[in-house]
């Protein structure tokens, strides 16, 4: 609450940032993972069904209705785009379009916000923040996102644009862990922040709605300590509509990690450390200013441990909203499959499998 006392207090004294009459269209959100975003790996599938590659499944407007009635207001879109281009110029195939833009329309029309992204388009041959590759990753997010501009130009405020998904050095030593003074991570912010500033311009220079469009920017992996120094920088935008969107795992050991703790208590202040940390550093370099700040991904895997998950959620959704914060879960309809159980919702059936999750976290996002 101090917190939220103090924002508001900063913003009153006008701030260079946003205005309290001018805030983003957030509140707590839903990722439809493991879906749009998935992407061939040698598979012989065909383009249209690369939706339910990894989910098995694809999405019906039933599931969508079950997350708006559950009172999530934000439905993060993720979206691989790499697989569906052809062409020097590439050309995103129409009927791919279609289908994300129809997926998109079913929530805008319950009210939702959208948040619409390139994902897992990290590759040398397609976006590679390095400065040997570029020219080409700055083509190719220039292509989509100028497609994109077209497709959605005439959406409103609703419609947010993220323009990359976890940026890093994909399949090295540096992949998750920014390193300040290895020069390889450097120059990897520096590519980041050109090729964040580019897809701006992109987007403000297509006109319409897209001039002063809600817009997604993202530090080195989406990790909240990037944002430690000097490396990450925002980028420069007439329309000063900027959103950072980062993502949290954390602490590992409960969340992610293979074998990891199952307990969690928000009574053991232990626990709470690394939650406050990272909630406190994008806090004090965005919130306090004024720029809006939106955690674009975080959960916790099953582990038969619904007690510590309900715990968990409640309290980092809690902890995020007296930080002037919302959250966005990730659910990628994988329940006792593989080693990363996020399902949340049955997707098969438009039914939750843990209300109690879904439910902890609304009321703490209130």
């Amino acid at each position: 609450m101090k917190k939220t006392l103090a924002l508001l207090f900063a913003l009153c004294l006008c701030l260079p940032a946003f205005a309290l009459a001018d805030e983003p269209p957030l509140g707590p959100g839903w990722n439809l993972g493991n879906t749009f975003d998935a992407y061939l790996e040698g598979q012989n599938v065909a383009p249209m069904d690369i939706e339910s590659l990894w989910c098995g499944v694809k999405t019906s407007e039933a599931d969508i209705e079950a997350v708006a009635q559950a009172g999530f207001q934000v439905f993060r879109l993720p979206v691989s785009w790499h697989d569906h281009v052809s062409g020097d110029d590439y050309t995103i195939d129409p009927a791919w379009l279609d289908r994300v833009q129809q997926v998109a329309d079913w929530a805008l029309s319950r009210g939702m916000t959208v948040i619409l992204n390139s994902h897992h388009d990290i590759d040398k041959n397609y976006f590679y923040p390095d400065s040997e590759h570029y020219d080409q990753s700055e083509r190719f997010l220039a292509a989509v996102w100028t497609q994109l501009c077209d497709r959605f130009g005439d959406y409103d405020e609703k419609l947010i644009f993220e323009f990359m998904n976890e940026p890093r050095l994909k399949d090295t030593a540096s992949e998750w862990a920014f390193a300040e003074h290895t020069p390889a991570c450097v120059d990897a912010a520096d590519c980041i922040a050109r090729l964040t500033q580019r897809c701006v311009d992109v987007v403000r220079a297509s006109g319409g709605n897209n001039a002063t469009r809600w817009l997604m920017v993202t530090p080195y992996a989406a990790s909240p300590y990037s944002v430690q120094t000097d490396h990450f920088r925002l980028p420069e935008d007439p329309a000063n509509r900027l959103i950072v969107s980062v993502h949290t795992y954390t602490p590992y050991s409960f969340t992610l990690k293979m074998n990891g703790v199952r307990s969690f208590d928000p009574t053991k202040k232990y626990q709470l450390i690394e939650i406050n940390k990272v909630l406190d550093i994008v806090y004090d370099r965005f919130v306090s200013q004024g720029i809006p700040v939106y955690i674009g991904e975080f959960g916790c895997v099953d582990r038969d441990n619904l007690e510590s998950r309900v715990a968990y959620m409640g309290y980092i959704c809690r902890a995020a909203r007296e930080r002037g914060i919302y959250m966005c879960v990730w659910d990628n309809n994988m329940y006792k499959q593989g080693n990363e159980w996020f399902g949340l919702l049955n997707r098969a059936t438009a039914e939750w499998y843990y209300p109690e999750i879904v439910e902890a976290m609304i009321e703490a996002s209130k």
